[in-house]
C-alpha cells in the first residue's frame, strides 16, 4: 500500500456527522461556531544551561472541544490505513519503529519540515475530508473548523499529528515510488523525513534527493529547514548515523552511550529522593519520567534495562493518607451519580484515572485499595469501558 485509504463509513449529513461523534446536531453547530475560542494558548521553552534557546506556541483544545477530537479520531482517524513510509502520530509506529527502516543504510539523509504544523493550510486540510474521504462540502468544512484555529494547524490540537499524515494524501506516494525507483528508503515522523541508501551516495546524488523532496514540499508552500538538514555516511566514524534520535551505525537501533548514562543518573537520582519523600508529586513526576526512558531501553535490548527496571520496582512512588482520602472522596462521588450519567466520556475518563490511582495505593494499603476497586467496577459494570 502506497496511499492513505479511507476504510470507514461514508458521512454525508451534518446530522450523520453529530451522530458518528455522539452528540446532537444543535450542539455540533454549536462546537463548529465556537470552536476558535475553545484553546488555551501557552508557551513552552527549550533551555539550555539555563538559556532559552527555542520558544514554541502550543493551543490546546479546551475540554469540551478536545473531547469532541478524540470521537473525530476514533470515528474518522482511526479508520484509516496508513502506509509504510508514515511513522508518526500512528498506533504501533514511533521513533523506535520508524529507525528500524534504516538499519542497512550506508548514507543517510535526515531532513527537517519548517514551521511544519502552522505552515499547513486550511485548503489542504479540507482536501483530506473532501478528497480522501469524500465527504461533502458541508460536512468536510464543519470538520475543519473543529481541527484548526485561525486558519491554520495547532500544535496541540487532537487531531492534529492524523492532518500531518495526511496532508500529503495524493502525492506523497509518488515521491516515494521515485526514491525507491533509485533503491532509496523513505520515512517520514511528521515533520521528520528520513532518506537511506543501502550503497554509499555520491554528492550529486545526495543532492539530487534532496531537491526531489524539496521540490514535493513547496507545492504545498512548505519548505526544509536547512539548518537542521544532516547528512551521514556509514564510513565516516565521525558522523552521528542517527536516525530520530537512535543510532543505527551497527544494524539495530541502540541509544548513545552518553544519554545511557543520563538515565542511570535518573536511576540513582530516584533512589535518592524516595528515601527522602516517597509520597512527593515531584518524587512521582520523576519516577515516571525515568521509567519511561528504562522502557525505552528495554525495547531496544539494552543490557542494562533489567537492572534499571528491577532498581525502580523497589522504589514505586507511593501515596500519604492526604492523597488516599481524596482519591477516596472521588471513588464515592462516581459511585453516587446517577446511571445515566455515568456512560458519559467525563465520567469514564474519570473511572479509568481512579483504576489507575488504586493500583498505587495498593502499595501502601492494599485493602482498602482493593475495596475501592471493587466498589467502583461494580457501579460501572454495565458500561463498556
Amino acid at each position: 500500500m502506497k496511499k492513505p485509504i479511507y476504510n470507514g463509513k461514508p458521512i454525508s449529513t451534518l446530522d450523520a456527522l453529530s451522530k458518528a461523534l455522539g452528540t446532537n446536531l444543535s450542539r455540533l453547530r454549536i462546537f463548529i461556531d465556537t470552536a476558535e475560542n475553545s484553546y488555551t494558548t501557552f508557551t513552552l521553552e527549550k533551555k539550555v544551561n539555563g538559556i532559552v534557546v527555542k520558544e514554541r506556541t502550543l493551543n490546546e483544545p479546551k475540554k469540551n472541544l478536545k473531547d469532541l477530537q478524540k470521537r473525530i479520531n476514533q470515528a474518522i482517524f482511526n479508520n484509516v490505513s496508513y502506509p509504510e513510509y508514515l511513522q508518526g502520530g500512528i498506533k504501533g509506529k514511533d521513533f523506535i519503529t520508524n529507525s528500524k527502516n534504516h538499519l542497512s543504510a550506508k548514507s543517510l539523509i535526515n531532513l527537517d519540515i519548517k514551521d511544519f504544523y502552522p505552515s499547513i493550510s486550511i485548503h489542504h486540510v479540507y482536501a483530506i475530508y473532501n478528497k480522501l474521504f469524500k465527504f461533502p462540502h458541508t460536512v468536510s468544512d464543519a470538520l475543519v473548523k473543529l481541527t484548526t484555529k485561525n486558519g491554520v494547524v495547532t500544535q496541540g490540537g487532537c487531531c492534529s499529528s492524523y492532518i500531518a499524515n495526511l496532508i500529503f494524501f495524493n502525492s506523497e506516494h509518488d515521491l516515494v515510488q521515485k526514491l525507491e525507483s533509485r533503491s532509496l528508503t523513505y520515512t517520514r515522523l511528521i515533520d521528520d523525513i528520513t532518506i537511506s541508501s543501502a550503497k554509499p551516495m555520491s554528492k550529486d546524488e545526495i543532492t539530487n534527493t534532496i531537491n526531489l523532496t524539496n521540490n514535493h514540499l513547496t507545492k504545498f508552500n512548505l519548505n526544509l529547514n536547512r539548518d537542521k538538514t544532516n547528512i551521514d555516511h556509514h564510513h565516516n566514524k565521525s558522523d552521528n548515523f542517527e536516525v530520530t534520535g537512535l543510532w543505527v551505525r551497527h544494524g539495530k537501533p541502540k541509544v548513545k552511550s552518553a544519554v545511557r548514562r543520563q538515565i542511570r543518573q535518573l536511576v540513582f537520582k530516584c533512589k535518592i529522593q524516595y528515601e527522602l519523600c516517597p509520597t512527593d508529586k515531584s518524587y512521582h513526576d520523576l519516577w515516571n519520567k525515568t521509567s519511561g526512558k528504562v522502557a525505552i531501553l528495554t525495547r531496544l535490548g539494552h543490557a542494562n534495562s533489567k537492572i534499571y527496571r528491577k532498581k525502580l520496582s523497589e522504589i514505586l512512588p507511593l501515596y500519604d493518607i492526604k492523597k488516599e482520602e481524596k482519591i477516596e472522596r472521588i471513588i464515592n462521588y462516581l459511585i453516587d451519580t446517577e446511571s445515566k450519567e455515568i456512560n458519559s466520556p467525563r465520567r469514564i475518563k474519570l473511572y479509568h484515572k481512579m483504576i489507575y490511582h488504586c493500583g498505587i495505593l495498593g502499595r501502601s494499603n492494599k485493602s482498602k485499595a482493593k475495596l475501592l476497586k471493587n466498589k467502583l467496577k461494580a457501579k460501572f459494570i454495565a458500561v463498556q469501558v
